[in-house]
């Protein structure tokens, strides 16, 4: 899809009253799409009544943050596998016992094809655990990740909620990602909204919060994990095609930053060497002219590489071959956030693939 296509596309619904824009820095935020991008049979977008059963012993690959749903549920929803759904048990949420939790789905396997049990969710006991209940517990199921309209970090902090935001800039060359923002990863958030704003660009994130602590046990997915389909201002951005399960907007450079245990920063992703080259010197120049000197290294392989397609950077970049992810040390997030955006700021003003 041309960029004068989608940006058509954008104003025709801005214009018809689907979307309210606000402005953020001369940048335009677009709120309140949630399903935009939904399948056909437009499905709900919960379901009540789940019954929580133990994942059996048998199945592999099983982790706290996995959930098997009943076809039943699969059809009702929409579900595809791999995307995530927010699990709501009754009650109320209190420090160490969430009330609600996102999980990544399993719908297919030879357990679920041949289950005869309906409006069912399994979970691990762990997986059950983050969530306080147990086998038999009623929940109810959301095919989306992010709370309902919760779109601003102060509403995440006041509601002890996962939020989601984008801006769209006038440009569309470049997107930057924080999928782990708020008090996941602190201060990546604001990482990707500055440098979008800077460039008059595109930024997508979420912020993640819990009152006493634990948003990373409650909101956390994986980054190659994470699918558009949960989260509907991603699904905005890259305009991902429920029926070809492919993504018809793709981004020139994409970047995503994130929090590692290691020291400094390390740069991977599948764009070029080059590009990572220059953006580690850029880094380093930063840096030294701060009179501080953490490392700075690019990964070529390895655990940090991120040379796996299903990065979510990789992804949604042209190719698959122009993703960036910006894995900082816990000291540079507190620290330094601003100087490594200004870095990328730099970089990107000049970009010239």
């Amino acid at each position: 899809m041309s960029n004068e296509s989608y940006l058509t596309r954008r104003k025709l619904l801005a214009g018809a009253g689907v979307a309210t824009a606000s402005s953020l820095s001369g940048c335009s935020v677009i709120e309140n799409l949630r399903g935009f991008n939904s399948p056909p049979e437009s499905p709900d977008k919960s379901a009540n009544g789940i019954t929580i059963r133990k994942v059996p012993e048998t199945i592999e690959g099983v982790t706290d943050r996995t959930a098997l749903v009943s076809p039943d549920v699969v059809d009702r929803l929409s579900l595809l596998s791999r995307q995530q759904v927010r699990v709501t048990r009754p009650g109320l949420n209190f420090s160490g016992h969430f009330l609600s939790a996102v999980y990544t789905v399993r719908t297919q396997g030879d357990f679920l094809n041949q289950t005869d049990k309906t409006n069912t969710l399994w979970l691990s006991e762990s997986g059950q655990e983050r969530i306080n209940t147990s086998e038999g517990w009623i929940v109810q199921l959301s095919r989306f990740a992010p709370g309902e309209d919760v779109e601003t970090t102060q509403g995440a902090i006041q509601n002890n909620e996962l939020g989601e935001q984008y801006i769209n800039g006038d440009e569309t060359d470049f997107l930057f990602l924080a999928p782990h923002g708020g008090n996941i990863y602190p201060n990546t958030e604001k990482q990707a909204v500055r440098t979008a704003t800077q460039l008059n660009n595109n930024a997508w994130l979420t912020m993640g919060y819990n009152e006493g602590g634990g948003a990373y046990d409650r909101w956390y997915i994986p980054e190659d994990e994470i699918h558009p389909i949960s989260y509907p201002k991603l699904d905005f951005m890259v305009e991902y095609n429920f029926s070809r399960q492919e993504y018809d907007k793709l981004y020139e450079s994409v970047v995503s930053f994130t929090q590692f245990e290691g020291d400094g920063i390390v740069i991977g992703g599948l764009a070029k060497d080059e590009t990572k080259e220059d953006i580690r010197d850029q880094l380093r120049d930063t840096f030294s002219t701060l009179g501080t000197n953490p490392p700075v290294r690019i990964a070529y392989d390895g655990q940090f590489s991120g040379t796996d397609p299903n990065y979510l950077a990789n992804r949604v970049s042209q190719n698959r071959y122009n993703g960036i992810r910006l894995l900082q040390s816990e000291n540079i997030t507190q620290n330094n956030w601003r100087d490594v955006s200004n870095s990328l700021i730099q970089y990107y003003s000049t970009y010239d693939e």
